[in-house]
């Protein structure tokens, strides 16, 4: 009798995982949703977009249970991952990349979102991680490269872009504010090239922040545009990432951890619609381009968004073309975040790409190596 209800409970509790399971891959499905669903229009499925890597993790812990109960349902779950391989290609790129050193035709370009040279400090002058970034920037010895959050004050602030366009070279520089602001601050998007600069301007959103700066340059007889952009930021602070992050606060403190959550939500929404805004207008420029084309910069999105999925249309992703392993470039206290992209159009050839681990801001610059197909 005892053995008899022991039986009886095995379906009820298999039961209860199988809808467990589908409940997972529905939620993934909600995920692949974000690409193509304008976080303007219909904000819900671009925060589990955000979620994507777990939930891809999920579903293949209950693809693996099913495996071992050698039960045919462990098909479910792993054909819901494999829906969204081009998805999970841009997070975990398995094949071994590319390092090698640039040749005398390829272009070597760095994508570094600077922080303002202050991670971990908000006193700007004479600050030793702006020192470290130069050394960075000069050791990577790029061709282009391209900083988001670019930061100088004083009398003269354009001292500082001058000095870094000497360090790394005696590149030309072009940079612009993100807002209009004092004759003494710069915060700005900045480009730096080895190349002749013959032409630049930039792109506006509707509340007049500038997220995107595109220069014409001069390489040998071609004209390459680079777009240099740097799309909405949630604005999270320190202690909403604690929140979001340290599962042990105090049960005390419930009522102010609800209110934290709320503004949390808050802030991401706002900064989805924004970067939705955004996003239409830059993909516009992208389609209007008459010349080869390099796009880097700072998304403030993963792969799994809206944002990644309508800028890269029609274009390459550096990282899967010649990435290894995992992709996270945000060395906050989100480690599985990829947010910082370099992507190039058909005319280039990619042979390598590389994400450099040193912490000096809370992102890590990425690179990678380009060469105009057909040796142009």
């Amino acid at each position: 009798m005892a053995g008899s209800s022991k039986r009886s409970r095995h379906p009820v509790i298999k039961g209860i995982f199988w809808y467990a399971t589908l409940a997972s891959l529905a939620l993934l499905v909600l995920a692949y949703a974000a690409l193509f669903i304008n976080p303007g229009k219909f904000w819900i499925p671009a925060f589990f977009g955000l979620a994507y890597p777990y939930l891809v993790v999920l579903n293949l812990v209950w693809a693996i249970f099913w495996a071992v109960l050698r039960k045919w349902r462990f098909v479910i779950p792993l054909i819901g991952i494999l829906a969204g391989w081009g998805i999970l290609t841009a997070y975990l790129h398995i094949l071994p990349g590319s390092q090698q050193d640039p040749g005398p035709d390829d272009v070597k370009v760095l994508s570094y979102n600077v922080k303002n040279f202050s991670y971990d400090d908000k006193s700007l002058q004479d600050n030793p991680v702006s020192k470290k970034i130069f050394d960075l920037a000069r050791d990577e010895a790029p061709d282009i490269l391209c900083m988001q959050e670019f930061y100088s004050r004083g009398s003269r602030p354009v001292n500082l872009l001058d000095s870094l366009a000497t360090v790394i070279g005696n590149f030309n520089s072009r940079y612009i504010n993100y807002r209009k602001i004092t004759p003494t601050k710069i915060v700005a998007l900045a480009t730096f090239s080895k190349y002749p600069i013959i032409h630049d301007y930039y792109l506006e959103s509707p509340d007049e922040r500038r997220f995107a700066m595109i220069t014409d340059l001069l390489i040998g007889s071609d004209t390459v545009r680079v777009f240099n952009v740097h799309l909405a930021s949630f604005l999270l602070k320190d202690e909403d990432l604690i929140l979001l992050t340290d599962f042990d606060l105090p049960e005390s403190e419930e009522k102010e951890i609800k209110s934290g959550y709320m503004k949390i939500f808050s802030k991401m929404k706002r900064a989805y619609e924004k970067r939705s805004k955004e996003v239409v207008i830059l993909r516009e420029e992208i389609r209007k381009s008459p010349y080869p084309l390099i796009l880097c910069g700072d998304f403030n999105d993963p792969p799994s968004s809206f944002s990644y999925y309508q800028v890269s249309r029609g274009l390459n992703d550096t990282f899967k073309k010649r990435g290894n392993m995992l992709g996270s470039t945000y060395a906050g206290r989100l480690p599985s975040m990829r947010i910082d992209y370099i992507l190039f159009s058909d005319d280039f050839e990619c042979s390598g790409f590389r994400i450099n681990r040193k912490v000096y801001s809370d992102h890590f610059p990425v690179s990678a190596i380009l060469k105009l197909a057909g040796g142009r």
